[in-house]
């Protein structure tokens, strides 16, 4: 019993002396200087210093969490006539394109077995809808990936090495952005 009080002393000495250090290295305004005008990601309130105490200018910033209206329906569902949803839809991506005023949504299916020895074994792959008002959506037909006996499906990818999780990112030519950002289009 004696070997274990004299085990257990050196880390819990470590561990008090460890929770006196400094940690000012966490702190990625210490590392990184912020500069006016320069953009930032603002998911939490890091940037924001001290929004709690009366005394600052940044007090004054409020938080808003906009909920979204509960619909009856979801406004996309796997589609019975699209055999090869029939595992689920996962992971969406929404656009809206302002060129052709639509949102064009991606996503992911997955099929990890199939009955149908016709259709193509399982494995991630991409589909596509649109909508006008971003709550009634369409599903079009290409003839990119058939399905078993299906010639069009909505789906845009897939292969061997899978489609998952798909992000979509709006195509930006080499230049400058309106913000006056520079770009290298490299894809």
């Amino acid at each position: 019993m004696k070997t274990l009080k004299i085990g257990i002393l050196p880390v819990l000495l470590t561990i008090a002396i460890a929770a006196q250090a400094d940690k000012s290295y966490l702190d990625p305004r210490l590392v990184r200087d912020l500069t006016i005008g320069e953009p930032q990601l603002l998911i939490d309130d890091y940037w924001i210093d001290n929004r709690f105490n009366e005394d600052q200018i940044s007090a004054s910033v409020p938080h808003v969490l906009q909920h979204g209206d509960r619909l009856d329906q979801p406004v996309l569902r796997k589609g019975k006539d699209h055999p090869w949803e029939e595992h689920g839809i996962g992971y969406i991506s929404v656009m809206f394109d302002s060129k052709d005023q639509k949102f064009r949504l991606y996503y992911q299916i997955w099929n990890p077995r199939n009955e149908d020895p016709k259709a193509p074994r399982g494995g991630y792959r991409t589909c596509y809808a649109e909508s006008e008002d971003g709550i009634h959506w369409v599903q079009p037909l290409f003839d990119f990936e058939p399905w078993g006996d299906i010639e069009k499906t909505n789906i845009l990818m897939s292969g061997k090495g899978e489609a998952k999780a798909p992000h979509i990112m709006p195509r930006v030519e080499s230049g400058t952005t309106k913000q006056g950002v520079p770009v290298k289009n490299i894809g």
